[in-house]
């Protein structure tokens, strides 16, 4: 089964009834666990499947997660798993700045 981080953010829509919360913070459940690495695709440009409000910047990159498949072999307890936020021009360059924040953390092979 492949693990989607847009499919865990929209399963797990951010409180937004006083206006889109303005980026996330990093979630640590399990860092020593390995973890995947995706884009998150944003919605009408600015804002992540879960309601979360980025904002557009070609310039600063693409919004990456790094992410583990959760707690335990539940595929929805992903949402409570570690996430973790960068932005970056590519997955490469993601993971790069990961490691430079977070030196202890490994990938997932291919980190899809």
């Amino acid at each position: 089964m492949k693990v989607d981080i847009n499919q865990i953010l929209r399963a797990d829509p951010r409180n937004y009834s006083r206006g889109a919360p303005m980026g996330d913070i990093d979630i640590f459940a399990d860092t020593l666990r390995p973890l995947r690495c995706q884009r998150v695709h944003l919605v009408d440009v600015d804002y992540g499947p879960d309601g979360t409000y980025w904002g557009a910047s070609a310039k600063a990159g693409h919004i990456y997660c790094a992410f583990n498949d959760g707690l335990d072999s539940d595929p929805h307890s992903a949402a409570r798993g570690t996430r973790l936020y960068v932005r970056a021009h590519s997955a490469a360059q993601a993971r790069e700045l990961f490691k430079k924040t977070y030196p202890h953390i490994k990938f997932v092979r291919g980190g899809r």
